[in-house]
């Protein structure tokens, strides 16, 4: 009989011999172990590029959109969406740590993309994604003047300036009525030119101005003038949420000498906080800049902070509750901008650099810490005539021939629509979320709540 070394023959049967059962034993014992322990890698989050032939721990990111309900691919692979009432983002993990090209999708907004570096270990995260509408849908008055523009907006009301009659008009939108003339006996009774206007908080018929002899309250139902600072020296002065703020120079004094050296003392400013809604100056800070300081051309508050900026371009912060803590950040700086919650500074130098300087830290959004200035890439920056805050991680971009709402971020691309094109002049008002262009007699509403 024939001898088989894995297979033997008897009685027309094959059957495996002894030798072949232990070798096919072992096989099996090592591909059980192989695959356990691909298995028991894989539970550890390890994935294996193919491309490049090797084993890395995965990542993970997790995204938040507004709106909700969209279409996620990273790289080529697609994505559901899991946000919901409950839920607000979708988490994406087991991903391999590589570099992907983000999309998110939604039937009639922009794409909005973004570069992504996945981390082994790590929760890439991608938040405040807002998806911008390609059409928004818009209210149109029609003011039956020319060559005017837009001064503010309150309740309903359009107040701007009528260069023909040289007169302050207000405007209902509700009514459609014609306009009004707002301040005849008020600047008979101002006797002085109105310089500027701001709306009086949660008031429609009360409004801030400033004259040469000071800032005031104009009621125009009464036609009554109140005077906040009957001051002719005011560099610059602001409002935020309940509190007017204005800055004054103090007088300097005499130079200091030491060891037969004269030194100029430093520039001091008063900087009063006025309480809008009790009708009286709550506080006062002595302000003392740098000797080189002569005026102040900007002034921007919130409760606890507050920016100064020369027409140099020097711009510093001022801690309200030590107004000793003075900080430069910039040296050549020509607007800024407080975030809505006050955790971020907006500004931009004379060349068209945009930064957002941060008094927090923010290691998730912007991968940053407090004390940093992030620079912020947009398109043709030194275009930029003004830019304002819709939310704190996005703002208006105002070109002189369009406008845009880019978003704040560390990482490419930086995502920036076009939302309007040409126009005559422009306002945004924060409160009601509402960007208000004026086109000839035209001004039309666009609402920028985009939830």
């Amino acid at each position: 009989m024939a001898q088989y070394t894995s297979l033997e023959r008897k009685n027309n049967v094959t059957f495996m011999t002894h030798a072949y059962r232990k070798k096919l034993f072992a096989l099996f014992v090592i591909l059980f172990a192989i695959v356990g322990v691909v298995v028991l890698y894989y539970t550890f989050g390890y994935r294996f590029d193919i491309e490049t032939f090797t084993v890395h721990k995965a990542g993970a990111l997790y995204i938040e959109t507004t709106p909700r309900s969209v279409a996620i691919t990273l790289g080529d692979e697609p994505y559901k969406d899991e946000s919901s009432l409950l839920q607000r983002g979708t988490l994406l993990s087991g991903i391999f740590p590589k570099r992907y090209h983000l999309a998110i999708t939604k039937e009639g907004y922009h794409p909005y993309e973004k570069n992504v570096e996945i981390v082994p270990s790590q929760v890439t995260r991608v938040t405040n994604v807002l998806l911008v509408p390609t059409t928004i849908a818009t209210t149109t008055y029609t003011i039956p003047l020319s060559a005017d523009f837009v001064l503010a907006t309150a309740q309903n009301h359009i107040v701007f300036y009528d260069q023909k009659t040289k007169a302050y008009k207000r405007f209902d939108t509700t009514t459609s009525t014609a306009p009004i003339n707002l301040f005849s006996k008020i600047t008979a009774l101002a006797k002085t030119p109105i310089e500027t206007i701001a709306r009086y908080p949660q008031e429609k018929n009360r409004f801030i101005i400033k004259t040469a002899k000071g800032i005031f309250t104009a009621d125009v139902e009464k036609a009554s003038l109140q005077p906040i600072a009957k001051v002719t020296n005011i560099a610059a002065w602001t409002t935020s949420e309940n509190n007017l703020y204005y800055i004054t120079p103090v007088a300097r004094e005499k130079n200091i000498v030491v060891s037969s050296v004269a030194t100029p003392p430093p520039a001091t400013f008063a900087l009063s906080v006025y309480d809008l809604m009790l009708a009286k100056d709550i506080h006062t800070y002595t302000i003392q800049l740098p000797s080189f300081i002569t005026s102040l051309s900007f002034l921007e508050c919130t409760n606890t902070l507050c920016v100064l900026v020369t027409p140099a371009g020097s711009l510093f912060t001022v801690t309200l509750e030590e107004p000793t803590l003075i900080q430069q950040i910039a040296d050549k700086a020509k607007l800024a901008r407080f975030s809505p919650d006050g955790s971020r500074l907006l500004y931009q130098d004379k060349d068209g650099k945009t930064f957002v300087y941060l008094f927090k830290d923010d290691l998730v959004s912007l991968n940053a810490k407090k004390g940093d200035a992030l620079y912020v890439r947009l398109s043709d920056a030194g275009h930029i005539q003004d830019m304002q805050w819709i939310d704190n991680a996005h703002i208006l971009c105002f070109y002189d021939d369009k406008i845009t709402i880019a978003e704040i971020t560390s990482s490419e691309p930086n995502n920036q629509f076009v939302i309007v094109g040409a126009h005559d002049h422009a306002l945004y008002d924060s409160q009601y979320k509402t960007l208000y262009i004026q086109k000839e007699s035209r001004v039309i509403a666009y609402p920028l709540s985009f939830e």
